[in-house]
């Protein structure tokens, strides 16, 4: 188990070695040829070249962006609100409910007898205790 994850650590150093060495390679013959490197203030970058630990990166990012994206209030700073997404993804549609299945729902069984005649019994001895207190 270990060798295989130190197999796995090096095999996975190794590619990202690889896919830098690449990239850089592709960076210096852009240059020399005069292309940009950098489109909207981020560098541009081929996924094909990224090894599989730093795509695993990215996309992790990007789930946990778009996970809080929805919950979490926004600010804009146009209009100076705050804007919650939730109440525009989440709202109210009768035909998204479903039926509650109520097949076991308080069924009767002896432990609720047991609670039953336990609660009777407690008001019974509580309200023979009060007209003993008031003669």
């Amino acid at each position: 188990m270990r060798q295989d994850y130190a197999k796995e650590l090096a095999d996975l150093e190794r590619e990202e070695a690889e896919a830098k060495a690449a990239a850089e390679a592709d960076a210096a013959e852009a240059a020399a040829e005069g292309d940009e490197e950098w489109v909207g203030g981020r560098e541009t970058v081929d996924p094909s070249t990224l090894s599989q630990r730093e795509r695993d990166n990215r996309m992790t990012n990007q789930i946990g962006a778009n996970m809080w994206r929805t919950c979490n209030p926004a600010y804009d700073a146009r209009s100076m609100n705050t804007t919650s997404v939730t109440k525009a993804e989440f709202t109210y549609d009768p035909e998204d409910i479903e039926p509650v299945d109520k097949t076991h729902f308080r069924r009767r069984d002896n432990f609720t007898f047991y609670v039953e005649a336990a609660a009777k019994s407690h008001n019974l001895a509580k309200a023979s205790a009060k007209e003993a207190s008031a003669e």
